[in-house]
C-alpha cells in the first residue's frame, strides 16, 4: 500500500507507463479503487466516469504496445472541474438549474489534455456557480476539507483540491477568477497554479453569454497537483493558443531565473494595516528561509497600491455582475447564493458606467507600478490569504462578515485584477507559540495545512514554479485520510 499507484505523481506515472513498468489499466484501477474508498467521505468527485475511463486506459495500453511516440501525459488520470465543458457531461457549475446542460464537445483545455494523453476520469465538485470561497453547492452538496471537516475546503475549485490531497488522481484542472484555484490549494495543502491570462485557453460552448470585460482579463484555467513537477508538466501540455479563445496568446514561458542572488520581495503586511494570522506569518517566514537557503535574496517590501488593487477587483467584478449576472443568480441559485448576492449588492451597489471605465483606466496605472516593482524584485512572496481558511458558510453569515473575508482575501484579488501568474504551495511552518504539531503530517498544524503564494510578472510562471519547488521539497506529502475527520483542539 505504501507504493500503491494512486500515490504516484503524474510525472512518475507517465514515465513508468512509457517504460512499460506499469499499465494504464493498472493505474486507472488503482485510482478508481481509491476513489471508491475515500470519495464518499469528502464528496470531491460527484461524477466518476469509470467505464469510459477504463476503456480509454485499455486503448492507451494498446498505443503503448504499438510502439508509437507517446504524448507527455499518456495514460495519466485526472479530474476536471464541473464548470468546464467535457463531452457528454453536465457543465452544471454545482447549480440545480444547470444540471441538464450537457456539453457536446470538450472545452479547449480538456481537448488539449486528451491530446497530451491524459484521461479525464471524473468531474470535480465546485462551490455553487463558482462564486463562493466556501465549498458547498446545491446540486452535489459540500466538499469536506480532507484534513479537518470543521473548515472549508476552499472555493471554488474545492473538489479538485480535496481530490488531489486524498490521492483521487494525481492532478485536477480548476479555474481562478479571484482565487478559486489558490484558496482551495491553501485549504487542502496542495499546489495550485494561476497562469497568465491567455496562456491556457478559456472557453465553454455551453455558456449562454460571453464573459464581461473584467472576466476577459482575469479568468484562467490551471492545474492543481501535489507536486510542483506535475504542475509544470500539465501546464506545458495545456499552454496553447486555440481558435475558440481569441484572447489566447501564442507565447512560451520566460526562462528560469537562477536563484543565486535573485531578489525576492517578502510581503508580510507590516505597516499596511494588514496582519497575517499566526499560521500565515509562520508559513511566510519558513518559505523565506527556504528560499534564502537556496540562494535567493529575500527582502521585505510592500507592492504598490496593494489595497487599491484588491478593492478595484471587487468594484469591476461586481460592476459586471450587477449588469445582469446577479439577476440570473438570484433566479437560479440556492438560498445560500441569494444571501451572498444580497450581501454583495449591499456593499457594492450598481455604479454608473463611467465609474467602471475609470476603473479600467486606473488598472493600467496599477499595472505599470507593479511592473516596476517586479522589475526590482522578480519574485513576490506573499500570503494566499491573511487568515486561516474559513469555517463552513462563514461567507453568508452577514454583510460585515463578508467584508472581513474580502479583506482577508486581498492577496488573491489584487493579483487577479492585474492578471499576474502565481503559485500557491504548501509550507512546513516555523512553529510559533500556541501552534501544536499534528500527528497527521509535517505540514498540518492544529488540524490545517499552511501555505504561501509566489507571484511574478506575466509569463514568468517558471520563476514561480522554480521557487515553489524549493519550498515544496521539504514537505513529505502524507495524503489526507478523512476518516476520522480531525476536529479543532
Amino acid at each position: 500500500m505504501t507504493d500503491a499507484l494512486w500515490r504516484w505523481s503524474a510525472t512518475r506515472l507517465a514515465a513508468a507507463i512509457r517504460a512499460r513498468d506499469v499499465s494504464c489499466v493498472e493505474v486507472m484501477t488503482s485510482v478508481l479503487e481509491r476513489v471508491r474508498a475515500v470519495n464518499p467521505q469528502i464528496n470531491a468527485l460527484p461524477e466518476v466516469l469509470e467505464e469510459a475511463s477504463l476503456l480509454a486506459a485499455r486503448r492507451a495500453d494498446d498505443a503503448v504496445l504499438s510502439g508509437i511516440d507517446l504524448p507527455p501525459l499518456h495514460g495519466v488520470p485526472l479530474s476536471v472541474k464541473l464548470n468546464i465543458d467535457q463531452q457528454g457531461c453536465a457543465t452544471s457549475n454545482g447549480a440545480v438549474a444547470l444540471k441538464d446542460r450537457i456539453a457536446r464537445d470538450d472545452a479547449p483545455v480538456v481537448a488539449l489534455l486528451r491530446r497530451a494523453g491524459a484521461i479525464p476520469f471524473a468531474r470535480a465538485n465546485v462551490a455553487e456557480f463558482s462564486m463562493r470561497w466556501d465549498s458547498d453547492c446545491a446540486l452535489h452538496g459540500r466538499v469536506s476539507n480532507p484534513w479537518n471537516a470543521a473548515y472549508t475546503a476552499g472555493g471554488s475549485s474545492s473538489g479538485s483540491a480535496a481530490a488531489v490531497a486524498c490521492g483521487l488522481g494525481p492532478a485536477s484542472i480548476g479555474n481562478d477568477n479571484g482565487g478559486s484555484i489558490r484558496y482551495p490549494a491553501l485549504a487542502c495543502g496542495v499546489v495550485g497554479v494561476r497562469p497568465t491570462p491567455g496562456l491556457v485557453p478559456f472557453f465553454n460552448a455551453t455558456d449562454s453569454a460571453e464573459r464581461g470585460m473584467i472576466g476577459q482579463m482575469t479568468n484562467v484555467n490551471g492545474p492543481i497537483t501535489r507536486e510542483v513537477e506535475d504542475a509544470r508538466l500539465i501546464l506545458g501540455a495545456i499552454m496553447r493558443e486555440t481558435p475558440d479563445d481569441p484572447l489566447g496568446i501564442p507565447v512560451g514561458l520566460a526562462p528560469s531565473v537562477p536563484p543565486a542572488h535573485t531578489p525576492v520581495a517578502l510581503f508580510t503586511g507590516d505597516g499596511t494595516g494588514f496582519a497575517p494570522a499566526p499560521r500565515v506569518r509562520a508559513a511566510l517566514l519558513a518559505a523565506a528561509r527556504t528560499l534564502q537557503d537556496a540562494g535567493y535574496v529575500v527582502e521585505e517590501a510592500t507592492p504598490p497600491a496593494f489595497e487599491e488593487a484588491a478593492d478595484l477587483w471587487c468594484n469591476l467584478t461586481y460592476d459586471d455582475r450587477n449588469r445582469g449576472g446577479f439577476d440570473m443568480l438570484v433566479q437560479a441559485g440556492s438560498p445560500a447564493v441569494r444571501t451572498l448576492v444580497g450581501f454583495i449588492q449591499q456593499r457594492f451597489p450598481p455604479r454608473e458606467a463611467a465609474a467602471a471605465l475609470a476603473g479600467f483606466e486606473r488598472r493600467l496605472g496599477l499595472l505599470r507600478a507593479w511592473r516596476r516593482f517586479l522589475a526590482r524584485w522578480p519574485l513576490l512572496l506573499m500570503p494566499v490569504s491573511w487568515d486561516d481558511p474559513i469555517r463552513p458558510d462563514a461567507d453568508i453569515v452577514s454583510a460585515d462578515g463578508l467584508m472581513t473575508l474580502v479583506r482577508a482575501q486581498s492577496p488573491l484579488l489584487a493579483t487577479s485584477l492585474l492578471g499576474l501568474p502565481s503559485v500557491a504551495v504548501p509550507v512546513v511552518p516555523m512553529p510559533e507559540q500556541g501552534m501544536v504539531a499534528s500527528r497527521m503530517a509535517p505540514f498540518v498544524t492544529d488540524g490545517l495545512p499552511a501555505g504561501v503564494q509566489l507571484v511574478s510578472w506575466r509569463y514568468r510562471e517558471t520563476c514561480c514554479l522554480d521557487a515553489a519547488a524549493h519550498i515544496r521539497a521539504p514537505v513529505r506529502f502524507p495524503f489526507a485520510d478523512p476518516l476520522p475527520a480531525m476536529q479543532p483542539r
